[in-house]
């Protein structure tokens, strides 16, 4: 009892977060009905969760929820004593039955603290047809009494819509195991119609806001949208029958689809200078939304207009011109019609410059591939919308652009934000295109796509792109990697190395992390070719380069170890003994414990996570332990250092081993 009432009170206090386990989560494990973390039986679990209800309304109410029935519900055990056993003689028994009890319980305890919320109406809509048939009449039951008394209008409203969902979703996929039947809908269609709003606007709201659907069956997308087009046409000839101007300016700040609530103005029998009216009115608002009206009754006039559209296009231009409807009228009637070169061209004409304007606005996606690449570039680079040319790049990369655009493209949108666009994933999968692009183009050079790899290395480290030229360039240039060091590990103090603070911490810390993820990620030993081979002389004069570079800078040590890791991602061959020949040459060349230390370091590393069995034990080690002991017993004689860190990494894993059999034994107590 006590600590479920504390963990109801910590759920009270909860801020909330990411982390799975919050108070509420161990709350509902104790007392999940077919997997409960406790030894009180059934009645003794509901009479504290009462309890828990009286003291605790709000975080009672999430347990009621969270405890409801669901299919495929999931739960997990609790940590069991490792030294005492307090299970029960003859533990309780877990049926259908007992299940079904529980479930029968914790539904009546839902409708009994509904307490008159609407929300928690709509919360149990979510659950409905979880419960039984007998729960299901009798909360309908209620929503009927309840929905009755009630007065606000804008509950009323709320409840509606959310009613309807619930009766569309029901009936739209009646044939899904979920799905209440014809006869468990009927008296929520009896709630339903009584709730029906007697005010206009109340009444066709829905229609013009996201998820608008007619109720019916599972009808196709064209189907449900041309139903849907018909009631929005009829209700606005109701609204415009039964309300002013100035009201349906109001209405229309009331919902979210103002472009189809444009098109269905369009639509409308009222006559063309009212038609007319309304898009002056609401092209030159300042608010997006309700210029987005006008769009609507621009694009909906456009359509009836047939071949001449374009001109009638340019008329109304003309007329906004002419009454000085203002720049933002003139570029959203212009975006209506194709754009093409000759369209640009008469908009810089323009006295009143709205060519940024109109580059700020327009959607990429309309813009043809066969149109002049660079003088769209240009203008969208002005517009400070760097990453949207980029998107538009990529998927135009068929008209093969001139490698040097893309990469001042690139240069551009790595230096800006771009607050419209937040999409990573979607920015990775158009730089990996673009760089896969830039690959090929026989005018790029690989030092600049290793320079955008580093610029992108974020963007591209899980990408369909990762950074393998800035990796192959780390293999084949010590200086680079050098210089990585130099950014990442200050110089050793006994080296004499004295280097002043960076202007910039913030930078100098981001410049340092990233050198940290790179060297990180970094898997090609220098000198290996295509198919995984050592070329022993250019490792070894890579090694002597860098190592004698890093002396220089300070970071002999640090800069030894990193090399032992990289030595460390050579690939075994089948058949042979590892490590290859070049890299034992190496190790003894050296003769350095840090390399030698990084080396094994980077053996742990890169073996990665694990999977075994509760009682497996360290089987998989024990393997390893062999393999590791043979290498070293195959290279004693002739590479002893070698040998000894391979020794080294078979005792480590042969205490790893011990480690996961003692897990293993104790896991056999429980």
């Amino acid at each position: 009892m006590q600590s479920a009432l504390l963990l109801a009170w910590l759920d009270d206090v909860d801020p909330g977060g990411r982390w799975g386990n919050r108070p509420a989560v161990s709350l509902r494990r104790i007392f999940v009905s077919w997997s409960p973390q406790t030894y009180a039986n059934s009645s003794q679990r509901i009479k504290v969760i009462d309890r828990i209800i009286s003291m605790h309304p709000i975080a009672g109410w999430k347990l009621l929820l969270a405890l409801a029935p669901r299919s495929n519900d999931t739960s997990e055990p609790s940590s069991m004593p490792n030294w005492r056993d307090f299970t029960l003689n003859e533990p309780e028994s877990i049926t259908w039955s007992s299940v079904a009890t529980a479930a029968c319980e914790i539904g009546d305890r839902l409708l009994m603290h509904i307490n008159g919320r609407c929300e928690r109406w709509f919360e149990l809509f979510h659950l409905w047809g979880n419960f039984d048939s007998n729960w299901k009449f009798s909360a309908a039951k209620q929503l009927a009494d309840y929905s009755l008394n009630l007065t606000s209008s804008d509950e009323k409203e709320r409840l509606w819509n959310e009613l309807r969902h619930f009766l569309q979703r029901n009936r739209g996929f009646k044939d899904a195991p979920w799905a209440l039947s014809e006869e468990e809908l009927a008296p929520l269609d009896a709630t339903f119609v009584s709730l029906t709003p007697e005010n206009v606007e109340e009444r066709f709201r829905w229609l013009f806001c996201a998820g608008a659907n007619e109720l019916g069956e599972n009808y196709d997308w064209q189907t449900q949208r041309n139903r849907l087009e018909e009631r929005q046409s009829e209700a606005v000839e109701f609204l415009l029958a039964e309300l002013e101007f100035e009201q349906i300016f109001h209405f229309s700040s009331t919902i979210t689809l103002h472009y189809d609530f444009g098109l269905a103005l369009a639509r409308s029998s009222t006559n063309c200078g009212h038609k007319h009216f309304l898009m002056k009115k609401t092209l030159i608002s300042g608010d997006s939304d309700i210029a987005n009206i006008g769009l609507g009754i621009l694009y909906g006039l456009k359509a009836t207009k047939s071949s001449e559209s374009e001109t009638w296009v340019h008329e109304i231009w003309e007329q906004a011109i002419t009454d000085n409807w203002g720049k933002l009228a003139e570029v959203r009637i212009a975006q209506v019609l194709p754009p093409v070169m000759s369209l640009w061209l008469k908009i810089e004409s323009r006295p009143v410059n709205i060519s940024t304007i109109y580059w700020q606005t327009i959607p990429t996606f309309r813009i043809s591939a066969d149109i002049e690449l660079e003088y769209v570039i240009d203008h969208l680079l002005l517009a400070d919308r760097s990453h949207d040319a980029l998107a538009w790049l990529a998927n135009n990369i068929k008209i093969e652009p001139e490698g040097s655009v893309i990469i001042r493209v690139m240069h551009t949108a790595a230096s800006t934000t771009d607050s419209s666009n937040n999409d990573n994933t979607m920015s990775s999968y158009y730089i990996g295109i673009l760089l896969d692009y830039l690959e090929s183009d026989v005018n790029t050079s690989i030092e600049e796509i290793v320079r955008l790899e580093w610029v992108y290395f974020q963007v591209l480290r899980h990408s369909r792109h990762p950074a393998r030229n800035l990796h192959q360039a780390l293999a084949k240039d010590p200086v680079f990697f050098t210089s990585l060091m130099k950014l990442l590990y200050l110089p050793e103090e006994d080296s004499g190395v004295v280097e002043s603070e960076p202007a910039n911490s913030k930078q100098a810390r981001d410049l340092a992390s990233q050198a940290y993820q790179v060297l990180h990620d970094w898997a090609i030993v220098p000198g290996t070719d295509e198919n995984g081979t050592i070329d022993s002389y250019v490792l070894m004069s890579w090694v002597k380069q860098a190592r004698q570079l890093l002396k220089s800078a300070g970071r002999g040590e640090i800069g030894d170890n990193t090399i032992g890791m990289i030595l460390s991602a050579a690939k075994r061959k089948i058949n042979e003994t590892w490590p290859p020949e070049a890299i034992c040459e190496v190790i003894e060349f050296a003769r350095s414990r840090a390399m030698e230390s990084g080396f094994e370091v980077g053996v742990y590393n890169r073996r990665g996570v694990t999977v075994r069995m509760p009682h497996d034990g360290g089987g998989q080690e024990r393997i390893l332990v062999e393999r590791y002991k043979q290498d070293a017993d195959d290279l004693r004689f002739e590479w002893p250092r070698t040998a000894a860190c391979l020794d080294r990494i078979a005792i480590s894993y042969q205490q790893d081993a011990i480690r996961e059999d003692h897990s293993a034994d104790q896991g056999d107590w429980l």
